[in-house]
């Protein structure tokens, strides 16, 4: 996705570190993700919880035409840090990191959007990160923050 591509290119980040990362699921990818949730879900929540609350969600994010998860690269926050350490504190870093990291969701959904893409922003349950991160190896980021929920070309 070039919107995608784009947007992690040209949103600004702090010392420029460009340390926000996409993840794009498409077909098979995108329904293995929701899949998984489901089953990780039904085993963490109260069975009426579940059923009456997230499995209608995640059956309807499961139609969708993908999902672009939202990363900030750890390792990439870490070298800018060590570059200013003892004159920016590191936590200055991780503050800005997420600050950039809003932006360019921001910016991601308003680009969907102006391309006719019906996209929502979930901040959703952390009980996925794992999962997430072994499944597509993003061992150096974040914990998930957000995921972008891209829904087809609307009318």
């Amino acid at each position: 996705m070039d919107i995608v591509h784009q947007t992690t290119l040209h949103v600004p980040s702090s010392f420029n570190s460009q340390s926000t990362r996409f993840l794009v699921l498409l077909n098979s990818e995108h329904r293995r993700l929701w899949d998984s949730a489901r089953e990780i879900m039904s085993g963490v929540l109260p069975e009426d919880v579940f059923a009456t609350y997230f499995a209608p969600m995640i059956t309807k994010y499961r139609t969708g035409y993908g999902t672009i998860l939202c990363f900030e690269n750890q390792s990439t926050i870490s070298a800018v840090a060590k570059q200013y350490e003892g004159i920016i504190s590191r936590e200055k870093f991780e503050q800005w990191s997420e600050q950039s990291a809003g932006m360019h969701q921001f910016a991601l959904w308003c680009a969907l959007e102006a391309e006719g893409l019906g996209a929502n922003l979930q901040h959703y349950n952390p009980h996925i990160d794992q999962m997430v991160k072994e499944t597509w190896d993003e061992k150096e980021t974040k914990p998930l923050s957000e995921r972008v929920l891209v829904r087809g070309i609307s009318s």
